[in-house]
């Protein structure tokens, strides 16, 4: 309440713990302006329930006739995330504000009518190796890997790690130099044009008609990985939360079957590096040079040295990398490698013929979505078929 413009001031406050018919709970007493006010919210540990106390708060802003309402910042995943963070702000205009900066909501009785399109998270625990941690430079050990959709993230301590990584991380610290040193290129400003047009004309249209626009893209599993356990199935049970909720960035290809070079039936896998990192915005090339040098460095078949070991990774299809950091010695910047699922419905004309392209990347999901073609402004369609989309 201290945070409103102007000020409303509480006076008298009070916080007594009662026993109830459920349990303990904490009960508030307060005065504002010389009228008392009351509010019980159960007792989670030495904490309140978080509903319970914004429910109150948002209650007493309605009695006093504000605008205002209470908001609840989903928590971030790794190095300066908080565990929660609270907004007081006005009720008719926030919701498109945190829809334009891109703010993950956590649903509470606050936000639980916002319109569509506006990005939502559901609470969840955190897992290890996903907690918050604090901050790293850029020199030191790449950051926690992306939080997997399994269950099955373990914690090691790799050399010089000042925070908990899971195993899979700590086989990749890399100390070694890549030939040449870190991939870099100039910045394109037509680049950089394109990923924001995309971002300002889908961003504008999915606010209102989020809905309608997945149920035309929506894509169902090919008869080859509903017939396996191939981990990549995740994108599928995803999808949608990468459609309404996702942040648009560059992707490079990697590797990819080379089926969907081709027109054909099937949606194909491969492997990308992407970033939201927005000095990539106008640098995809970089990413797709990162992509090329570990492809370089896995055909050399080099022995020993981290980055060897982590270019083999570029195409495991017993396995297929998920959401794994990019060594340092290819960028201080940390782009990811992961696995994709190449949608011929969501590529111009069915086939995979650029460097790099938009996707869609949400924090519940390890692999990126390629967005959507159908949604590509004209001038993004127009680089790609005139081959200006890649190396």
């Amino acid at each position: 309440m201290a945070s409103l413009i102007p000020q409303a001031r509480l006076q008298q406050l009070r916080q007594t713990a009662v026993r109830t018919d459920d349990g303990v709970a904490w009960r508030v007493e307060y005065t504002y302006e010389d009228q008392p006010g009351v509010f019980e919210a159960r007792a989670t540990g030495s904490a309140m329930d978080v509903d319970a106390v914004m429910a109150a708060v948002d209650a007493l802003l309605e009695r006093i006739g504000r605008s205002e309402r209470t908001f609840r910042l989903a928590p971030g995943r790794y190095n300066n995330g908080e565990i929660g963070v609270f907004v007081v702000a006005d009720a008719n205009r926030f919701p498109e504000v945190a829809w334009r900066l891109r703010l993950p909501l956590l649903r509470s009785p606050s936000v639980a009518n916002l319109p569509a399109g506006v990005p939502t998270a559901a609470p969840e625990p955190l897992r290890v190796g996903a907690r918050p941690m604090p901050p790293r430079p850029l020199s030191a050990v790449t950051a926690a890997v992306s939080e997997a959709a399994q269950d099955d993230v373990a914690v090691a301590t790799g050399p010089g790690a000042t925070a908990p990584m899971s195993l899979l991380e700590s086989q990749f610290v890399t100390a070694t130099p890549a030939p040449n040193g870190p991939v870099d290129r100039p910045a394109d400003a037509a680049m950089k044009s394109l990923i924001n047009g995309l971002r300002r004309s889908f961003g504008a249209g999915r606010l209102l008609q989020g809905g309608r626009w997945m149920k035309q893209v929506r894509a169902e599993p090919p008869a080859w990985l509903s017939a396996s356990g191939d981990p990549v199935r995740i994108f599928y049970e995803k999808q949608e939360t990468l459609f309404r909720k996702g942040r648009i960035g560059w992707g490079a290809l990697v590797e990819a079957d080379d089926g969907v070079f081709a027109p054909g039936g099937d949606d194909l896998p491969g492997v990308l590096v992407y970033s939201e990192d927005e000095h990539f915005d106008a640098r995809p090339a970089e990413l797709a040079a990162i992509g090329a040098r570990l492809r370089e460095l896995r055909n050399a078949g080099a022995a020993g040295g981290e980055l060897a070991r982590f270019a083999q990774a570029v195409r495991n299809d017993s396995g297929r990398p998920l959401g794994m950091t990019v060594p340092a010695a290819l960028s201080a910047r940390e782009p990811m490698l992961s696995s994709f699922i190449a949608i011929r419905a969501h590529l111009p004309d069915g086939v995979l013929a650029g460097g790099w392209f938009p996707v869609l990347i949400h924090p519940s999901s390890v692999v990126p979505m390629i967005m959507p073609s159908t949604f590509w402004p004209p001038a993004m369609l127009q680089a790609w078929n005139e081959r200006r989309m890649v190396l």
